[in-house]
């Protein structure tokens, strides 16, 4: 329940408008993985968690330093995960996730796609592989996949409005202006229906 607790605290951070904001709530997800791992220390999805969670907190760090440390450390829990449970599709794709913001391009690649087929093997349908899928596809250059990978991840969390964003930044890069547009309303229609007000 704490690390469900400190993935949906992360995500939530998201949701939020300015910077301090963020990082007080990403600060609260990571008191939450801390507490996580007290309670359960030999749990892969725990360890899985609490990478996202510092990967997070290194995408918001304000200083080099600090950023480097918790991409270390993220990366660090995320090998644990594995370690604990190999077949983990969670713990894939944080590790993907942290590897994509170190810039390691081809490993990060090769990670997400043993993520998708475990979870096409096991029948999953876990959002935070098609969003980490669609993460790296955009950070390569793959607008066009990335697109349908965070259309996969909406049908499965459509309130999650920081995903028709990145829809709609794709659809920018392509220049199809129209479709970047729709999905920008989109995401501003559901945040006035949330009350956030972004």
């Amino acid at each position: 329940i704490l690390a469900e607790l400190a993935r949906i605290q992360t995500y939530s951070a998201n949701m939020l408008t300015t910077d301090t904001e963020k990082a007080k709530r990403l600060a609260e997800a990571l008191v939450s993985a801390d507490e996580a791992i007290k309670v359960s220390p030999e749990s892969s999805t725990v360890w899985a968690v609490r990478s996202f969670v510092l990967d997070s907190n290194a995408s918001n760090a304000l200083n080099a330093d600090l950023r480097a440390g918790y991409m270390t450390e993220a990366e660090q829990n995320a090998v644990r995960a594995i370690q604990l449970d190999n077949q983990n599709t969670l713990a894939l794709a944080y590790y993907a996730e942290t590897l994509i913001d170190q810039q390691k391009w081809d490993q990060s690649y090769q990670v997400i796609t043993q993520a998708a087929s475990r979870a096409a093997e096991k029948g999953e349908r876990i959002m935070d592989v098609y969003r980490v899928r669609g993460y790296i596809n955009e950070s390569l250059g793959n607008y066009s996949v990335a697109i349908e990978d965070y259309k996969e991840a909406v049908k499965i969390t459509p309130n999650l409005t920081f995903l028709h964003i990145s829809i709609g930044l794709n659809y920018r890069q392509l220049k199809q202006y129209d479709r970047a547009l729709e999905y920008f309303a989109q995401a501003a229609t559901i945040n006035e229906s949330l009350g956030v007000k972004d």
